[in-house]
């Protein structure tokens, strides 16, 4: 069994236990939701800002677009007012108008050069070897072209740069066909020049350009200075790409970063802003992109330029999560060791307080002991008493019937000899006789009526030492009230016991207090029976006196003997109501017993309690 102290240590220790568990729980609930929200924010204010950033990347892309150009428009213009060019067109020298294109795109990264007559027809190019046919269809249907051929009749020097979209046909006229990866053709930056001799008169028309299919150049530079990818689009088809982990070298084809239609509808159709931002998933992986639409010189969107960078190379929130983790498992460390702690400064102080309730509930047992010993002790003599007084008052009955029996005896024979007074001398001797023996009788009657008396006196102080006894463990009880009182919820089981202690003292008292009530009637009438006795004494003594002088006074004898039997007829009366006080006295003595014997019973059973309680606080005396 358990005692009080295990089972305080024991739930002190669990609700610590649970307390700190509980409170360690919620700390780190609240702080990883916290980490959460803000590195969820953070990392929503630097997509922001990566956006930004990659608005002005994007327009940096695109201005790349207008450098490049620029560059068609310069070397347009350089082939157009080139003197060379000029006398190798003037003279139809077309081979070496043709090296002389080859070695001016060469050195300025051109990807074609081709100059036409004033009526449009095909004279020299770069890639050498075109489809004349197809390449002079495409110039004359073109309508940059048709614009630069009446321009040039005017006999006026321009230069006009043109973005266009072109399909495969043209590229494969000019031969660039290889060029064409998805066989959907390309997006061109060209420039048309008229060509006029030194006297203004008209020559014909350069047209120089720059294929963006496979143009990874300008993207490369942009990943080189921002770590950013970059794509160019000819509606949902990439022409060129960098930046990517598949794109080790120049020219090597993606073929996961083709985008959807839809999105290439939303760049299409937004004029609200000329760059869109999203995060989509493209090679692989998650990218912040700002894309933009590319327009034809008439204002057509051919193309889309697109800049990205991964959202994993935004470490921020991994780098917040991994810190705040680190925080939190350092946090919960200290909570785990506080809770140790704690639970050990608990443990040490529920000791104490432990000991300082069963402290006083340990000397409430010793005392409840002592006074059970006492009390069982004391039932056992009050038992064995009742047990004698019970025995003596019953032999006192057997000798008070006897007597009234001798009494009838002695009243029937008083009654003979007052028949056979006057011729009975004999008889009177006899009746004399039998008057000492009835004397003698009485005498030994008033002797057990003595013995009664003292043995009634020491029933009084038996009582007394009940009552006392009483008295003693009712303010035991109440001690133990008070203590239990002191103890709380921990002495509430004690307070039943103490409770119950206290209404069996109250019971012996009331038992005892009955008892002495019933021996004070029986001492009064024994008392009474006493001087009936004593006068019976008397009158015998006179009847003895009367019969050894009557001899010869029959008459006197008569009368004596008339007054004899007066007496024993009142004797006979005494007797018979002193043994109905010795009849009540015996009942009155087997109450008593059973009433002994119940307090022994009370008295066992508070032993038990007593031993109960101290199996509760564990290591106390029984």
């Amino acid at each position: 069994m358990k005692t009080i102290k295990t089972k305080i240590v024991i739930s002190f220790s669990l609700a610590v236990t649970l307390i700190v568990g509980l409170i360690g729980g919620l700390v780190s609930w609240e702080l990883e939701k916290s980490i959460s929200h803000q590195a969820e924010m953070l990392n929503e204010d630097l997509i922001l800002q990566t956006e930004s950033v990659l608005q002005g990347h994007n327009r940096i892309l695109l201005t790349f677009l207008d450098d490049i150009r620029e560059n068609v428009r310069r070397h347009t213009k350089d082939i157009s007012e080139s003197d060379i060019v000029i006398h190798n067109l003037e003279s139809q020298l077309i081979n070496s108008l043709t090296k002389l294109l080859q070695q001016s795109c060469e050195n300025s990264s051109m990807d074609f050069a081709v100059i036409y007559d004033t009526e449009g027809k095909f004279q020299a190019s770069f890639p050498k070897d075109p489809d004349v046919i197809q390449a002079e269809n495409h110039f004359n249907s073109w309508n940059p072209g048709k614009k630069i051929l009446a321009i040039l009749k005017k006999e006026e020097s321009e230069i006009l740069n043109v973005v266009s979209r072109h399909n495969a046909e043209f590229l494969r006229a000019f031969g660039l066909g290889e060029r064409d990866m998805a066989g959907k053709g390309g997006i061109i930056l060209a420039s048309l020049g008229t060509i006029l001799n030194d006297f203004g008169d008209p020559l014909g028309v350069c047209v120089t350009g720059k294929l963006l299919n496979g143009f990874h150049k300008p993207l490369i530079q942009l990943h080189s200075a921002t770590g950013n990818a970059g794509i160019f689009y000819l509606d949902t088809i990439p022409l060129a790409h960098a930046g990517f982990k598949q794109n080790d070298k120049e020219g090597v084809n993606v073929p996961d970063i083709q985008i959807s239609a839809d999105y290439m509808t939303k760049i299409y159709q937004t004029d609200e802003s000329p760059t869109i931002n999203t995060v989509m998933e493209i090679a692989g992986k998650s990218y912040v992109t700002a894309s933009s639409a590319i327009k034809s010189s008439d204002g057509e969107k051919i193309g889309i330029a697109w800049v990205g960078i991964p959202l994993e190379a935004l470490r921020v929130r991994k780098t917040i999560l991994a810190g705040s983790i680190a925080t939190k498992h350092s946090l919960q460390k200290w909570i785990i060791g506080c809770g140790i702690v704690s639970l050990i400064i608990f443990g040490i102080v529920t000791l104490f307080i432990a000991a300082r309730i069963e402290r006083p509930i340990r000397n409430v047992i010793s005392g409840l002991s002592d006074a059970v010993l006492k009390l069982t002790s004391a039932s056992a003599q009050i038992s064995a008493t009742s047990e004698q007084l019970a025995e003596g008052t019953s032999e006192q009955a057997a000798a008070s019937q006897e007597t009234s029996v001798s009494l009838n005896e002695m009243a029937g024979a008083s009654k003979e000899t007052t028949k056979l007074t006057r011729g009975s001398g004999q008889l009177m001797h006899d009746n004399i006789k039998k008057s000492v023996k009835t004397v003698m009788s009485l005498v030994d009657l008033t002797e057990k009526i003595a013995l009664i008396e003292k043995d009634s006196g020491q029933i009084g102080q038996i009582i007394k030492v009940i009552d006392g006894i009483a008295f003693q463990t009712n303010l035991l009880a109440l001690n133990a009230a008070v203590e239990a009182a002191r103890a709380g919820d921990a002495g509430s089981g004690f307070a039943i016991v103490a409770h119950e202690v206290r209404n069996l003292s109250t019971e012996v008292a009331d038992a005892a207090k009955n008892t002495q009530n019933l021996l004070d009637t029986t001492l009064k009438r024994i008392a009474e029976s006493a001087v009936s006795v004593k006068v019976m004494n008397s009158d015998f003594e006179g009847i003895v006196k009367s019969a050894t002088v009557m001899g010869d006074k029959t008459t006197a004898i008569t009368e004596a003997t008339k007054a004899l039997a007066r007496n024993i007829e009142m004797i006979n009366r005494g007797v018979a109501e002193m043994g109905k006080v010795i009849w009540q006295n015996a009942a009155n003595a087997e109450e008593f017993a059973c009433a002994s014997q119940e307090l022994k019973a009370q008295a066992e059973q508070l032993e038990h309690y007593v031993k109960a309680l101290a199996a509760m606080v564990g290591g106390a005396d029984n």
